[in-house]
């Protein structure tokens, strides 16, 4: 009954009014499914106003009385074509001046009033240190400018050089005063240390470069020293802290955060609702390092980037971590955050952590320790964008016209054929009985094939059939499995008839997870294959109400053994495989000495090299990219944080025209036609996973979650919304998003580069704007060729 009415629910919102114009086409919308949800103008002005959705932008142009100017003290370093770079020498404040435009991006606020806060976002860079004397208390968010310190500049073709020696950090005024006297021999360490001293003795290298694009700016790992290292050690460090930093909502724009498919943090007045900023890890979450503090997100920094706009359309800035993102943090503030009248956006990057080190066997109590981060040189660039590219979009562009120059992405080939479906067969699991564990079978090899052949027959032709619960055991608990199929669903011969059949005309990919595992497989050694964190503690977390209680990181070494025995057999049957975890999971641990994140990716990229070519990602990141033809969970959704004001397509913007975009499956759409319209808007094609038998059979598994899936109630539907999504999206194959805008409250239109435009209406009212008409809950397509 359940599973009627869920049918019934989605059919009901998939047709509306049908609007034909030269040289345009809206969706055919004759169909009986004709009903429009209902809703009060109130409420839904107030839902489409929400960060549910994308606000209209404020096209206030930015005062010229609010510029940053220059001074006579800012001394000119370089300059190209595009920019020139000017240099403060007793303050250190860079500025760069955007010939074209006149807007000044400086590194610092000049004279800032921002309590604690101050020293910080006064200087190029900051720093936050361990003292181990003081019970390792970390001293955070330092400013140069507040440190004692001795800096040497110098210069080598476009590039400042800033030798920087910390020797220590006064906490009082008194301090400060009495430090040169301390240099000259006048007070002893001791006394200083009275009166409010910290011996701090650490230093590095900062480079600056400027380029034809904007500034490079660059730490060498190799030049961090540490004088006092059984005192004090350096943990992070902060570059330009202020660079783009605007007040209150003087300015008109907004922060770019990559939070799931995208987060816009506007530059209105946040009335101090906000205490603290969002911070958040790029790449996730490290569960190899137990922090006091936790995430907030439900979606992960994917992408190592960030920007800012002054203004929509006019000045904009990208920062991209190049290097070092595996342990850097993303910090923005909205004005009122830690009682500052500024909006902020900065990068962190860490090199020693503080951790709880427990000596019991249920791991309470222990002390406190330090571990490393990173080992990594850090590297951010930062282009300065104006006019039509000073924008979301635009800083979405640049990311990926670098990652193109770079040989990371690659162009798909542009076609106006079918739009590609992602089908996932879900075949067998298990559940627990009175004596171990029973095989639960939901789709055989000939029913698979039975429901392949059916949804080709109806012009599904262009499909990415993915396999679930293949492996002998079911797919529950005995990941990583080998090319072993479970005879519940056929023999052998029956799965390699069933993939040749399917590789006719299209591709089969077995789903298999080498990162996560279970008590349930033999194949992994708790002993040997389980990692540890770096407290030395197994990396394991239990589910009592699962069939398997035990859930397990592996070592990346393990699963490079594993990935690696397996892939012959993969060949040798020609399916290919789609990653769990591997691309999106990054972790520290213990090995007889610790291993940070670096060290896992390296191991992971070693998986993802061997089967390039075989291999697909659920939901990979950044640094898996040049692994990656096909994106098959893409988030349409962030993390909605109270934090954020806008849902943007960031993540599309990145990738359209070259990763084809796959949704999370549909089955669970509890929105209707609101998220197939948002998959129009984004440019992302639908996802669908399909049993033989009723999905309450899957009661008691470990994915009894999966309530909505027979295909004798599905197959409709999934004709219905890949029609609807097919009829907009085919147009669009191989382009590029150039530009997207709301051009009204819950109406969008996204320009791509073949010309063609797409209008998508989230209202319950019909928009009509000159020869543009919209009916209520649908799209429009303007520019299809007779």
């Amino acid at each position: 009954m359940l599973q009627i009415l869920k049918r019934l629910m989605v059919l009901s919102v998939i047709g509306l009014a049908t609007f034909m114009i030269a040289n345009a086409q809206t969706h055919d919308a004759r169909s009986e499914h004709n009903f429009t949800p209902s809703m009060s103008p109130f409420v839904e002005n107030l839902k489409l106003s929400s960060s549910r959705f994308s606000r209209e932008e404020d096209l206030r142009t930015v005062d010229p009385a609010l510029y940053i100017d220059l001074h006579d003290e800012d001394i000119l370093q370089f300059e190209n074509d595009q920019f020139a770079l000017y240099l403060q020498n007793e303050t250190l404040i860079i500025k760069v001046l955007n010939k074209a435009t006149g807007y000044v991006w400086s590194s610092s606020i000049d004279d800032p009033n921002a309590g604690t806060y101050t020293a910080l976002l006064s200087s190029i860079i900051g720093f936050e240190y361990i003292n181990i004397s003081q019970n390792y208390s970390l001293r955070q968010n330092v400013g140069l400018n507040e440190a004692e310190a001795d800096i040497d500049i110098s210069t080598v073709g476009n590039k400042l050089i800033f030798d920087i020696h910390v020797g220590g950090f006064c906490a009082t005024r008194n301090c400060s005063r009495f430090y040169e006297d301390y240099l000259e021999g006048r007070y002893t360490l001791e006394q200083m240390i009275n009166f409010g001293f910290t011996q701090v003795d650490f230093g590095f290298r900062f480079e600056v470069s400027l380029t034809e694009t904007g500034i490079v700016a660059h730490i060498p790992y190799d030049s961090i020293f540490e004088g006092n290292p059984e005192f004090v050690q350096l943990s992070s460090l902060i570059v330009f802290p202020g660079l783009g930093a605007t007040e209150m909502d003087l300015i008109p724009g907004y922060m770019v955060i990559p939070d799931g498919v995208g987060a816009l943090i506007r530059y209105d007045d946040k009335e101090g609702k906000y205490l603290t900023p969002f911070e958040e890890r790029f790449y996730g979450t490290n569960p190899g390092v137990q922090t006091t503090r936790m995430s907030v997100t439900s979606y992960p920094l994917s992408m190592p980037i960030f920007g800012a706009v002054h203004g929509v359309n006019q000045h904009a800035f990208i920062g991209v971590v190049e290097e070092g993102a595996f342990s850097a943090r993303l910090l923005a503030f909205p004005n009122g955050a830690a009682n500052l009248k500024y909006n902020l956006i900065f990068t962190k990057f860490d090199y020693k952590q503080i951790y709880r080190q427990s000596f019991t066997s249920d791991g309470t109590g222990g002390a406190l320790r330090i571990v490393k981060a990173s080992e990594s040189d850090v590297t951010v660039r930062y282009d300065f964008l104006s006019g039509d590219d000073a924008n979301y979009v635009g800083i979405g562009r640049r990311y990926q016209e670098m990652l193109v120059s770079q040989g990371i992405l690659e162009r798909i080939t542009q076609t106006e054929e079918m739009i590609p479906i992602h089908l996932q067969y879900l075949m067998t699991d298990s559940k627990t009985q009175f004596i171990g564990t029973s095989i639960v079978t939901m789709s055989t090899t000939e029913e698979v094939r039975q429901m392949y052949d059916y949804f080709m027959s109806e012009g599904l032709t262009n499909q990415r059939v993915s396999l679930l619960g293949w492996n002998k055991g079911g797919y529950s608990g005995q990941l990583p499995s080998p090319v072993n199929f479970e005879r519940s669903a056929g023999s052998n011969r029956d799965f390699e008839s069933l993939i040749d059949h399917i590789n006719e005309e299209n591709q089969v990919m077995l789903v298999n997870n080498y990162i996560r595992s279970t008590n349930g497989t033999s194949r992994v050694s708790y002993r040997n294959d389980v990692a540890q964190g770096v407290n030395r503690f197994k990396l394991e977390n239990t589910c009592n109400r699962c069939v398997y209680s035990a859930r397990y990181l592996l070592y990346p070494e393990s699963s490079l053994k594993f990935a690696t025995r397996d892939y012959e057999d993969y060949i040798e049957v020609n399916a290919h495989v789609l990653f769990e975890s591997l691309g999106s999971m990054l972790f520290s641990y213990y090995d007889r000495g610790v291993f940070i994140r670096e060290n896992s990716a390296e191991h992971y990229n070693e998986i993802m090299d061997l089967y390039d070519g075989i291999g697909h990602y659920y939901y990979p990141h950044a640094y898996a990219y040049q692994y990656v033809t096909d994106f098959y969970h893409t988030p349409i959704y962030n993390s909605q944080l109270t934090y954020f004001d806008d849902l943007v397509p960031l993540l599309p913007a990145v990738l359209s025209g070259h990763i084809t975009m796959f949704s999370e499956f549909l089955n669970f759409n509890s929105l209707g036609k609101e998220q197939m319209l948002m998959l129009i808007d984004f440019g992302i094609n639908p996802s669908f996973i399909l049993t033989a038998q009723r999905s309450s059979l899957l009661n008691g598994t470990d994915i009894e979650d999966y309530y909505a899936t027979q295909f004798s109630s599905w197959h409709t539907t999934v004709l219905e919304e890949y029609r609807y999504i097919n009829d907009a999206l085919r147009y669009i194959q191989g382009a590029t998003m150039v530009n997207r805008r709301v051009v009204a409250l819950g109406v969008t239109e996204v320009t791509y580069d073949n010309g063609i435009t797409i209008y998508v209406n989230y209202t319950s009212s019909s928009y009509t704007d000159g020869i543009i008409s919209v009916g209520p809950y649908n799209y429009m397509i303007k520019g299809v060729s007779s």
